[in-house]
């Protein structure tokens, strides 16, 4: 059971805390590795390099 967690902020907390607009989400209380799951990205960083995240994040910088 390595590496699991949870995740079940309300996402109307998560949106204001990272200043994102989320689209989908389930809240998680045995999130494993492989699953998927949502990723806020640092976008401070450079963008050039994905760190492993895959494609289909569901949240995204506001506007």
């Amino acid at each position: 059971m390595c590496g699991r967690y949870s995740l079940f902020t309300p996402f109307d907390d998560l949106e204001e805390r990272f200043d994102v607009a989320i689209e989908t989400y389930e809240p998680r209380y045995n999130a494993a590795p492989g699953q998927s799951l949502p990723v806020i990205p640092d976008r401070r960083r450079d963008d050039s390099h994905q760190d492993g995240v895959g494609t289909g994040a569901v949240v995204g910088r506001r506007a």
